[in-house]
């Protein structure tokens, strides 16, 4: 498989994982690197209580594709340049993947978001607002970034209900930085 993005960073492990062995497993694919020290973004972390989290500095599939037998069923997250190799990875696995978060993805996807529906594969995405001033990078936003964060929640709550306690989690991560965002919305920093 082709190398999804070059310039990946290349400090720290190239995956890290957090949170109990028994609980809902989520991977996170991240080209952009934010796991680089090995630890999960604050963002992530208080679901790391309740949600076990692989993060992995995604430099090519193919690692990721050795992984999956090893686990149970997992939910997939990744942005931009990985979006379609991610969702290719998902399509062999219908069985073992449960959903797939998309942040800022191409458009070109969109074939393989239809075909995964087929295979009763949930499938969202999250589009960042380019006039948002609280996202002050370009596109792809930063998996670490707040409402990507939410985003997923919504999505596990709706797969897995049962598993309530991430609501409460993500109202911990949103009154962490609800200021903050408040007043980079607000024009002030």
């Amino acid at each position: 498989m082709r190398d999804i993005n070059g310039d990946v960073r290349t400090d720290g492990p190239a995956l890290v994982w957090h949170g109990p062995p028994d609980a809902p497993t989520l991977l996170v694919l991240d080209p952009g690197g934010e796991a680089k020290h090995g630890g999960l973004p604050a963002t992530w972390r208080p679901l790391a209580d309740h949600l076990r989290i692989g993060w992995q500095r995604l430099a090519d599939v193919d690692d990721v594709e050795r992984r999956l037998p090893n686990e149970g069923a997992v939910h997939l997250v990744t942005s931009g340049p990985a979006a379609e190799a991610v969702l290719r990875l998902a399509a062999r696995h219908p069985g073992q993947v449960q959903s797939v978060v998309l942040v800022d993805p191409p458009p070109e996807v969109e074939g393989l978001r239809r075909e995964l529906a087929e295979q009763r594969v949930i499938v969202r995405t999250f589009v960042s607002n380019e006039d948002d001033p609280a996202v002050r990078v370009p596109k792809p936003v930063p998996l670490g970034h707040p409402d990507v964060v939410g985003r997923l929640v919504e999505t596990l709550l709706s797969l897995e209900p049962q598993h309530g306690e991430i609501a409460d989690d993500w109202q911990r991560i949103r009154a962490s930085v609800e200021d903050a965002m408040r007043r980079a919305r607000s024009g002030g920093a």
